[in-house]
């Protein structure tokens, strides 16, 4: 299937500058693996009767930690694995959670309302 997108120049001269340095033989390949890579991360958004793995990687100001702590607490049960690094005056948190998908946006609605925490999710 032939699928048309608009994109403004500087986009697609910044879309053309990376797929280069990183190889790709054509744009096509570049979109195909992006489609795939938004797939994967989303689809656990709606698959109501399935359990998942996630990766989650919290970053903040190391005077949120007791927010951020808290509410890692509160949901332990969906928590398989966690690390905790220091990084200058910021914190990282690393989680694996595992659980149904109501659940895990339940700890991200959580973690998301604490302003100036950054989230990062990649589906497992």
């Amino acid at each position: 299937v032939v699928i048309s997108v608009s994109l403004s120049g500087r986009e697609l001269n910044e879309f053309d500058s990376i797929i280069d340095k990183m190889g790709y033989s054509s744009r096509s390949d570049a979109v195909r693996e992006a489609f795939q890579n938004f797939i994967s991360e989303n689809r656990w958004k709606y698959d109501e009767d399935c359990s998942y793995y996630l990766l989650v990687s919290i970053i903040y100001d190391d005077c949120k930690a007791h927010k951020v702590l808290d509410i890692i607490h509160d949901h332990s049960d969906i928590i398989n694995t966690s690390s905790h690094t220091h990084l200058d005056h910021n914190c990282l948190d690393q989680l694996i959670l595992r659980g149904d998908n109501e659940s895990i946006k339940k700890f991200l609605n959580d973690i998301a309302k604490v302003k100036d925490v950054r989230v990062r999710k990649i589906h497992i």
